[in-house]
């Protein structure tokens, strides 16, 4: 049934670095934002690259009716400059951009909870394919293909 919680001071739980490409995502901890008991609820975020400006939202969904934890969802990250208009539903970034995630309490603009800094760190164990190297040796005249993974 519908039931006003007590307010309480929101909390939440965040990464501190990300890989290109994966998903960033917040947990947040919130009992007055449970408003029905029977029902699953969802909070809002906005995550921001703090080196580019760019800002999404992210809408966060209760991990059950009645649990005041909100985190069933994620932002996809992007290398793609073509993705850092905000408001895109993805995130340019690029390694070493810094992003933050706040979240304000609707009903309740002084309960708020922000990150701290998370960094992206590039995705080393991406492997593009093996690519044949053709190596000339002037005093031999011999030539040799050698596979390079990229």
């Amino acid at each position: 049934g519908q039931f006003q919680p007590t307010s309480t001071t929101s909390s939440g739980i965040f990464p501190t670095a990300l890989i290109i490409g994966d998903s960033v995502s917040a947990t947040i901890t919130d009992t007055d934002q449970n408003l029905n008991g029977t029902l699953t609820e969802t909070v809002t975020v906005t995550i921001t690259n703090q080196t580019t400006g760019e800002t999404e939202t992210l809408t966060l969904t209760e991990i059950g009716a009645n649990s005041s934890i909100f985190d069933i969802a994620g932002l996809l990250t992007s290398a793609k400059s073509s993705d850092s208009t905000s408001v895109s539903g993805k995130l340019y970034v690029r390694a070493a951009d810094t992003l933050t995630i706040k979240y304000t309490d609707p009903t309740d603009g002084t309960d708020s909870v922000t990150s701290g800094a998370i960094t992206m760190i590039p995705d080393t164990s991406t492997s593009y394919g093996t690519s044949l190297l053709t190596v000339s040796t002037a005093d031999t005249k011999a030539t040799s293909a050698v596979g390079v993974e990229i």
